[in-house]
């Protein structure tokens, strides 16, 4: 398989990822030959990446995604630890928790437990978003260096939709953040959602992962939230003294 080959399958798996797809619908939205795509498609589907429904039509992730990101998550420390403690979060909080990682330029949940108490949308395991518009992701902003962090922010603009006024904003409670205050994400992501999280620290003091925790706002109310600003700050400095304490 050669590189533009290769590119286009690693389209087709993100784009699968998001839904399954027919045939046509995956030429259009990943704009590959109807061809070129078939013989992709055949082969993907050979070696398990892929699954067709004869039913259906539609394309969708097989059984080797699966294995494969069950091998990045055993490599990933912090998980194995960390979802104990994603669960007594829950626990202690009533609300949906999630262990979140750094992905490129965006933010990856590898763990994850739902509130038994009905929540209309949280970010589930699995799923990445804008740093920018989270409460795990303005923590990794606030500890990266200024440079970095104006150029994840200016880069995501188009997705984004943050206005010079509310970058200013965002940049003071960066700066509260860095100073070990619980970071907030107030419906920037999802309407009727309100996020908060803090860090988890790797041996070398940098941050490896955050938790974080999602609550409606038809809930929030500052019994609640200092409820969750606790637990989190509990468990994230016992999963950082967890790391710490690795060889």
């Amino acid at each position: 398989m050669n590189v533009k080959s290769a590119t286009r399958a690693l389209k087709i798996l993100r784009g699968l990822g998001e839904k399954p797809q027919s045939h046509v619908e995956l030429s259009v939205a990943l704009d590959i030959p109807r061809s070129s795509l078939t013989g992709l498609l055949t082969t993907m589907m050979d070696d398990g990446f892929v699954t067709y429904d004869a039913n259906t039509r539609l394309y969708g992730l097989g059984p080797e995604v699966l294995l494969l990101a069950q091998r990045y998550l055993a490599g990933i420390n912090v998980v194995t630890t960390g979802q104990a403690m994603v669960a007594e979060i829950v626990r202690e909080t009533g609300e949906s928790t999630a262990l979140v990682v750094r992905a490129g330029d965006d933010i990856l949940v590898v763990a994850k437990q739902n509130s038994e108490t009905p929540i209309r949308r949280s970010m589930q395991l699995g799923e990445r978003a804008p740093m920018s518009l989270t409460a795990a992701g303005r923590v990794f902003l606030a500890y990266m260096s200024k440079a970095e962090r104006e150029r994840i922010i200016g880069s995501s603009l188009a997705e984004t939709g943050l206005t010079a006024e509310r970058i200013e904003r965002l940049e003071a409670h960066l700066h509260e953040v860095r100073a070990g205050a619980v970071a907030y994400s107030r419906e920037d992501l999802l309407s009727g959602v309100i996020a908060m999280a803090l860090p988890v620290f790797d041996a070398n003091g940098a941050v490896e992962a955050c938790l974080s925790v999602s609550a409606p706002t038809s809930r929030f109310d500052e019994i609640l939230e200092e409820r969750i600003a606790g637990s989190l700050r509990r468990h994230a400095s016992a999963l950082s003294a967890v790391l710490r304490a690795k060889p």
